[in-house]
C-alpha cells in the first residue's frame, strides 16, 4: 500500500493525470415563448419546465445539461431532422410527431378556448356551435386535439384557424378583435395577460369559455439522431428517475408555485 501510494505521488510530481470521467454535456431546447412555462427574458431562459428540468438534471452528476430557447417550430424541425437531443413541453402526439420519444409525463395542463368580455353578447357554452364566424388563434406550431364537429367547422369556414405568433403577438390580436378566440393553457393565458395590463397594451377582462383538453407536457427526445446521442437511453432512464421522486416529494408542485408567484410580478 505504500508503495503505492508512493507511485501514485511520483506520477503526480511528473505532472501526469490520471483520466477522469467528464460531464456528458447535453442541449436541451425550449419554446422561447411560451410563459410562464418556458420563455427567453433578455437572453435568459425562464419559465416552470425550465426551473424543473434544471433541478432534475442537478441531480444527474453524468450530465452537464443547458437549456436553449428556440421559436417552438423551429426548435421541433432541428429534433426531427436530429441535430436537437431534445425540447421542451411537447404534449404527447405520437403520430403527428413520429420522430419523438417523451419522457413520462412531467405536468398537467389545461387546453382552454378564452374570449374576449366584448364577444360575450350572448353565451358560448356550447364547442363549436357558438363560435361560427371566430377566428380562433393558436401559438405556431401548437397541436391542438379538436373533435370532429370543430373540424368540419374549420373545414366549411364557420370557424377561422389561426395557427400562428406567440402568446404575446395572439393576445394583442384578441385585444384588437383581430382574433375573437385563443385556445392556450390558461395559466400562460392569464398571467400574460395581466402583465400586458399592467402595461397597458391590452385593456378588459378574458372569459375561460371552453376547455378543450387536459394534457401533459413531457421531454421529448428525438428519434432520428442515427446514433449521434448515444447516451440518450441512460438519460431518459434517469430523468424519469428522479422526476419520479420529486413529484412524490413535492417539488415539482413547489417549482411550479414558485414560478407561478414571481412571473405574476413580471413587468
Amino acid at each position: 500500500m505504500i508503495r503505492l501510494c508512493f507511485a501514485i505521488v511520483w506520477l503526480a510530481s511528473c505532472g501526469i493525470v490520471f483520466p477522469t470521467h467528464a460531464a456528458q454535456p447535453v442541449v436541451i431546447l425550449c419554446d422561447d415563448s411560451y410563459p410562464p412555462y418556458s420563455y427567453a427574458d433578455s437572453g435568459e431562459v425562464k419559465g416552470i419546465y425550465v426551473e424543473i428540468v434544471r433541478e432534475i438534471a442537478s441531480r444527474m452528476p453524468g450530465y452537464a445539461v443547458s437549456i436553449q430557447p428556440v421559436p417552438w417550430k423551429r426548435g421541433l424541425l432541428q429534433v426531427m431532422n436530429g441535430e436537437a437531443f431534445g425540447i421542451i413541453p411537447p404534449y404527447y402526439r405520437p403520430h403527428e410527431r413520429p420522430y419523438i420519444s417523451y419522457s413520462d409525463p412531467i405536468l398537467k395542463e389545461r387546453l382552454s378556448l378564452v374570449v374576449h368580455e366584448r364577444s360575450m353578447t350572448r353565451p358560448r357554452e356550447h364547442w363549436p356551435d357558438d363560435y361560427d364566424g371566430f377566428a380562433i388563434g393558436t401559438n405556431a406550431g401548437f397541436s391542438t386535439p379538436l373533435c370532429s364537429k370543430a373540424t368540419k367547422a374549420i373545414t366549411e369556414g364557420r370557424i377561422r384557424w389561426d395557427n400562428s405568433g406567440t402568446t404575446e403577438q395572439n393576445l394583442l390580436k384578441l385585444n384588437r378583435d383581430r382574433l375573437q378566440g385563443y385556445v392556450n393553457d390558461p395559466a400562460s393565458i392569464f398571467v400574460e395577460w395581466e402583465r400586458l395590463a399592467r402595461r397597458g397594451d391590452v385593456t378588459g377582462k378574458l372569459v375561460e369559455t371552453a376547455v378543450l383538453s387536459e394534457e401533459y407536457g413531457h421531454l421529448g427526445i428525438t428519434d432520428n439522431d442515427k446514433g449521434r446521442f448515444a447516451f440518450k437511453y441512460d438519460f431518459i432512464t434517469q430523468f424519469n428517475r428522479v422526476l419520479a421522486t420529486m413529484q412524490r416529494a413535492g417539488t415539482v408542485e413547489a417549482i411550479r408555485n414558485g414560478v407561478m408567484k414571481s412571473y405574476s410580478r413580471h413587468e
